[in-house]
């Protein structure tokens, strides 16, 4: 038995320490790499590349090379708040490209494209299109883009959404949407310490679990197990998902999880609602991490006792 928890804190402490959830930066290097080398497997050889200024505006570069002629670049903007989730439509093309990645806007004619040349004295400037298109060579390469891409986007919502502009707004998403609940009884949480890993008591959605204590890990970690049992219980639908999440691993490999919105994570006398979590094939591994402590206005362990103390 010893032997068993010995190995999992061991897989445990192998997967928080390296495995953490990819930054915007991060994201938009790793979609560049992956346009820029499916751009290499067209005959055209023509690929995009992705920049994000501060005021929210994603910016595709798009870079085309042809025998016997200039280089040749576009630049298609857009607001983030002005575009839709990432679709996705497959086909076959003059180019060969296999499949078209799409961020579609919310009302018409809100993406601004400017196409330039090495030799023209100006450049064509037009703001009628309603999406931005990233074309696709490889087939292996479809989905990865769309999930990144789509990541990205919801990873940038989330950074305006944090912004003192919706803060401020009742209404807001962020407000709206968040609360927590207190009952009035002690909010100090007893932990047990194995090994100096720190265990914890969680429900979620009413169902008992032992989670282990990890404020290095992005997000909340639940198991298969555990999301089945939230779907058959009607605790949770396809609504309460969202894209899927970035992870770099200890191998310098990135990885994704599918990600979803709790409807309500009890911890001692404290109740959150929404709270996003990721979920992991291993059932092992359960996380209390970020997603679930940044609803607290601070928190404190007692390593004495062991115990948790929450402030909202």
């Amino acid at each position: 038995m010893k032997y068993s928890l010995l190995i999992l804190i061991l897989t445990v402490l192998s997967l928080t320490s390296e495995a953490q959830k990819l930054s915007i930066e991060e994201t938009i290097d790793y979609l560049n790499e992956k346009l820029k080398l499916d751009g290499e497997m067209s005959s055209h050889y023509h690929f995009s590349q992705i920049e994000v200024n501060e005021d929210g505006y994603i910016t595709k570069n798009t870079y085309s090379y042809r025998s016997g002629s200039d280089e040749i670049s576009g630049k298609t903007r857009a607001h983030i708040l002005d575009l839709e989730r990432v679709s996705l439509v497959k086909y076959a093309d003059d180019f060969g490209a296999s499949a078209s990645v799409k961020l579609k806007c919310k009302m018409s004619s809100c993406v601004l494209v400017e196409n330039l040349s090495a030799n023209a004295s100006a450049s064509t400037l037009r703001n009628n299109y309603n999406d931005f298109s990233f074309y696709i060579n490889s087939s292996r390469n479809i989905d990865k883009i769309k999930n990144a891409l789509d990541y990205l986007m919801s990873e940038l919502l989330r950074k305006i959404e944090s912004t003192n502009d919706f803060k401020e707004d009742p209404f807001s998403d962020n407000n709206f949407n968040k609360s927590t609940i207190i009952y009035e009884k002690n909010s100090s949480i007893p932990l047990e310490s194995l090994n100096n890993v720190y265990f914890i008591k969680v429900q979620i959605c009413g169902i008992p679990s032992k989670f282990i204590f990890d404020s290095g890990a992005s997000d909340v970690l639940i198991s298969e197990s555990i999301e089945k049992n939230l779907i058959e219980n009607n605790f949770v639908s396809k609504l309460n998902y969202l894209s899927p999440s970035l992870y770099r691993i200890a191998d310098g490999s990135i990885v994704q999880y599918r990600r979803l919105i709790i409807p309500e994570i009890k911890v001692g006398d404290l109740l959150v609602k929404n709270v996003i979590a990721c979920v992991s094939s291993d059932k092992n591994t359960l996380l209390l991490g970020q997603s679930f402590l940044e609803r607290f206005s601070s928190w404190t362990i007692d390593n004495n006792k062991p115990s948790l103390s929450l402030k909202p």
